[in-house]
């Protein structure tokens, strides 16, 4: 049994009546497919007990519960401070593919929860025997820094994808900090545009917290040139230093000391620069475990161990007499618990730093990890590998195509709204930096795409509501973006795959065409902070007006079901689902009522899954009418329509105005 484990874990495997796994009936052996559950520490003082003696398990479930969530100092429940569950199964080496024996173990504080809202939990997997000898030794800050540069060092002259393409000029960032030599007390700021430079330099990324206490200011450029005192620097910012002389490499970006903060000019100016600064960097350094730059970049060490496979030692064979006397345990959401749900990974702007950046190192709570578009490491796991939601945000090193675009940047798209912005107003220019690298999409329009763009505009929020520019940065004046783009709303947006890919349809209809579009950004690049937006189509609206019954919204067509009734050449037979922007508004459903309602719908697309198919599936815009100096051809974009089933019928006339119009979205 693993010696590092404190007295109650090796009762959780070492008892077979707590336990419950071996089968009574066979000695000998484990039970089949088992489940099991019981208390673990049994009080509070008990558990910290054995975090102070550095029992592995304790530790890590300390460790992952803390990151996001206060310990409880009581017992949470009356049944135990903390409790497990088991789960075995016993496998079958006759089926094809083999089954392999798997366990795996579950460690709460307080009670069994699974709940999409229940705090982390640690799980614990059985590795298979082949991975057993791939891990690595526990090692030191020193030794760290020596596994750091030659990761990097690997990546770079065995991995073609992590290199930047060669008719790719390099550029320097604006200004950078020359980190000089082991043992200097002092950086120093300079301007790249006049200073002879030579070698490679790093990135940091980190959050600020809740204020940053040296930044270049204004006021402060002049002294920067001269000399910025490590004393005056918070402990993140400082480690990062270190870490970039340990690594041999002379100069290091950091936003904090390399952006004029009091100048909106500069930020809007360097903001737009983020493509190239991230992507030319040599590494970036990923303070992943804090939520502010107090905490440093070097681990918590708690236990010499941590993190490393747990041997557990069973008395017994399985059924099959496959050796399952000694296993190793290692948790299952390794890599997310110190990367992806890291508190660092929650940011909007970290997005595109890690997407841009060629290679990252992320500094978890118990040790450094390796991340490249190749490969996954850290120091006490083998080579962790590339899954497939990491490979899809991978930037590719060669222009996309027209269907490799719609499948990279809508999941971009998806991932980056699921974070959160300090400044609502950064969410064009924070995903910024990936559509200047993104190429072979055609222009940028606002966070869609030129080509294809009817299909682009069929964006779909998950309980988003329109920006109001709370928390806009000074000077942007409130506005966000405009209202037929994503970038107008706040919360996770996602697309129909179906739809934005073409999938499982052969034949595409378009209604509404667009004519023409104008987007303002506050550069002039298309790509910074917007500053207007229009987008003209033209197609048939029919007017709908919203009947509200308490939360729930009712659409009408002039005083007709929508289902089964004759809308032009159309009769939508089938699911109607509606996807509203924001909450419809008392005051918004009395304005569309009547026949001169201000709520319309604009069919767009028609998709057809079948060659000789009657059945189509519909998208359609819900606008609302907006008073723009008295125009009448001014609309919003408030959500979206999708008719499953629908029948292509002669046209009708209902009184409803099958002519196509102009309509200019704003």
């Amino acid at each position: 049994m693993d010696p590092r484990l404190c007295s109650i874990c090796r009762i959780v495997f070492e008892d077979p009546e707590h336990a419950q796994i071996r089968d009574p009936n066979r000695p000998g052996h484990l039970r089949h497919d088992y489940f099991a559950s019981g208390v673990h520490h049994k009080s509070a003082k008990s558990f910290w007990g054995a975090v102070d003696c550095q029992c592995p398990i304790c530790v890590t479930l300390f460790l992952n519960y803390s990151t996001s969530a206060a310990l409880p100092l009581d017992d949470p429940t009356a049944n135990g401070y903390t409790t497990y569950n088991i789960d075995y199964g016993c496998g079958d080496p006759s089926s094809k593919p083999p089954k392999l024996p798997r366990f795996s173990i579950n460690f709460f504080v307080g009670k069994m929860n699974f709940g999409p809202s229940a705090p982390p939990y640690l799980k614990l997997l059985s590795l298979h025997p082949s991975d057993a000898t791939k891990t690595l030794a526990p090692t030191s800050t020193t030794t760290d820094l020596h596994h750091i540069k030659d990761w990097v060092q690997d990546c770079i002259s065995s991995h073609p994808t992590c290199r930047p393409p060669k008719a790719q000029s390099f550029h320097y960032p604006t200004r950078l900090l020359r980190v000089s030599q082991p043992g200097d007390a002092s950086i120093q700021l300079i301007e790249t545009a006049t200073t002879p430079l030579n070698g490679p330099y790093n990135v940091l990324s980190y959050r600020w917290g809740t204020s940053q206490p040296t930044t270049l200011l204004k006021s402060t450029l002049t002294s920067f040139l001269t000399s910025i005192p490590l004393s005056t620097l918070p402990q993140t910012l400082i480690d990062a230093v270190t870490v970039t002389r340990a690594m041999s490499v002379s100069y290091l970006w950091i936003d904090a000391l390399c952006i004029i903060q009091d100048s909106p000019s500069d930020w809007a100016h360097e903001a737009t620069t983020m493509a190239s600064v991230y992507g030319n960097a040599h590494c970036s350094l990923a303070a992943s475990h804090n939520t502010d730059s107090t905490g440093g970049l070097f681990p918590r060490r708690l236990g010499s161990g941590k993190g490393r496979p747990i041997t557990i030692i069973f008395p017994s064979n399985c059924e099959w007499d496959i050796p399952f006397h000694e296993m190793q345990l290692v948790e299952h959401n390794f890599w997310n618990n110190r990367v992806e749900d890291a508190p660092l990974n929650t940011r909007g702007w970290v997005v595109q730093e890690r997407i841009l950046a060629p290679r990252t190192v992320h500094f978890g709570f118990d040790q450094a990890l390796f991340e490249c578009r190749a490969a996954r490491k850290s120091m006490t796991r083998f080579d962790l590998g590339i899954e497939q939601r990491h490979r899809r945000l991978i930037l590719p090193s060669k222009d996309m195509g027209k269907e490799e675009l719609t499948r990279y940047w809508s999941a971009v798209v998806q991932f980056y709204t699921g974070r959160e912005l300090s400044f609502v107003g950064d969410r064009a220019v924070a995903i910024a930096g990936i559509a200047r690298a993104v190429q072979g999409g055609g222009r940028y329009v606002a966070g869609l795409w030129e080509g294809d763009l009817e299909r682009w505009l069929f964006w779909e929020g998950e309980g988003t509501t329109k920006g109001k520019g709370t928390g806009d940065r000074k000077g942007s004046g409130g506005y966000r973006a405009p209202s037929w783009s994503w970038l107008s709303v706040d919360g996770r947006v996602f697309y129909d795959t179906d739809l934005i890919q073409g999938f499982r349809y052969l034949r595409t209809g378009i209604h509404a065409r667009v004519v023409r579009w104008r987007i303002v950004t506050a550069d002039g690049s298309g790509f910074g902070e917007i500053k207007a937006g229009l987008l003209e189509l033209r197609g048939v609206l029919w007017v709908a007006y919203l009947e509200k019954k308490g939360k729930e919204v009712e659409a009408k067509l002039r005083g007709h079901e929508l289902t089964g009734t004759g809308l032009g050449e159309w009769v939508l037979k089938g699911d109607l689902s509606w996807s509203w922007d924001m909450e419809i508004s008392d005051a918004m459903a009395k304005r569309s009522e009547g026949e001169s309602g201000n709520v319309f719908v604009l069919p767009v697309l028609e998709m057809t899954p079948t060659k000789d198919s009657e059945d189509a599936c519909l998208y359609a815009l819900a606008i609302e009418r907006v008073d723009v100096g008295g125009r009448s051809d001014v609309y919003r974009r408030v959500g979206i329509l999708t008719v499953f089933g629908t029948t292509r019928v002669a046209p009708k006339d209902e009184g409803l105005d099958v002519k196509k119009t102009l309509v200019k979205l704003v």
